[in-house]
């Protein structure tokens, strides 16, 4: 018996098609971009507790270091998620 999966969002039972973000199951249509509100259906971003599209999260917050927070440029270590200068992860 296959086990039921609730969506992370409306917390309703899925019966059709889901995605997974994170360990969460959503319905495709609940798996929202937290800037634009669309639904997101490729690749996203995860900041703040939010979902993001690529295109709606600056180039620049997408690449500020987890330890210094200053905007990394040149080579990116990244663990667990989160973005480090080379320098900062050592």
């Amino acid at each position: 018996m296959a086990q039921e999966v609730y969506c992370h969002e409306c917390k309703a039972l899925i019966t059709g098609e889901y995605l997974t973000a994170d360990g969460f199951t959503f319905h495709k249509e609940h798996f929202l971009c937290s800037k634009c509100g669309n639904p997101i259906d490729g690749g996203y971003y995860k900041k703040d507790n939010g979902y993001f599209h690529p295109a709606c999260i600056s180039k620049s917050e997408e690449m500020i270091c987890n330890y210094c927070g200053k905007e990394i440029e040149g080579k990116i270590l990244v663990f667990n998620e989160k973005k480090y200068h080379e320098d900062c992860y050592l």
